[in-house]
């Protein structure tokens, strides 16, 4: 997908469901994960989302290229679009070591936001004391918890998940910014940050985390 043109949001949704928007799995080595399917997945996400709204106006041109990831002309107005994976770097790593694995039950609290970066030694480590068995199954002691043998993080409690998740974007859009002001970087009419969203959290208070997350930024806006 290099190229996207539309004289309508009808044209649009026509055009955006015939385009494979599959990210591969980590860790797949036939169907290796790559860049590109992480800004084909977010591009046509967010025009599926908000094509009908005000910020996508017809005729729209939507082209692939690099330092920002897209150029969009939209009714006249030019805006580069980069995007972004936000995810724990330690839980993307032992997701690839997990694949074609055994079925491996993690406690994604053990991969926070501000948790620390761990070797590769200690990651193999959690996998292999997360690995469940079928023994766990038809053990009858009532006493007995597997649970209790597996290695676990600290969870969460009240609104730590939507802290946790509005501190790490904030990194990742301060880190974003700073990129955009290094010599190289095109400049449009505007320039829009889009965030694949892969943290390991529970379920969130969306409202709550943008609550969060907007002072973070007050020293951002332009």
């Amino acid at each position: 997908m290099e190229t996207i043109s539309a004289k309508s949001h009808r044209e649009l949704a026509a055009l955006l469901a015939a385009i494979d928007i599959s990210v591969p799995a980590r860790g797949d080595k036939e169907d290796k994960r790559k860049t590109a399917h992480v800004e084909r997945w977010s591009i046509c996400k967010f025009l599926a989302t908000y094509g009908h709204t005000r910020f996508v106006r017809y005729p729209l041109m939507v082209e692939k290229q690099e330092r920002p990831d897209y150029r969009m002309n939209s009714q006249g107005l030019l805006v580069g679009i980069e995007i972004t994976e936000a995810v724990s770097e330690d839980m993307a790593r032992i997701d690839a070591m997990r694949y074609d694995d055994e079925v491996v039950c993690l406690d994604v609290s053990l991969f926070r936001p501000a948790a620390p970066r761990r070797s590769t030694q200690e990651l193999r480590e959690i996998l292999e004391a997360s690995r469940y068995s079928e023994e766990e199954v038809t053990v009858e002691d009532e006493e007995f918890d597997p649970v209790a043998t597996r290695p676990m993080g600290p969870g969460w409690a009240g609104e730590g998940a939507e802290r946790d998740w509005a501190e790490a974007m904030r990194k990742v859009i301060e880190t974003k910014i700073a990129s955009a002001q290094k010599p190289g970087y095109v400049r449009f009419d505007e320039t829009w940050l889009l965030v694949y969203d892969n943290l390991s959290l529970p379920m969130l208070n969306v409202p709550r985390t943008a609550e969060l997350l907007l002072p973070k930024l007050a020293s951002a806006w332009t």
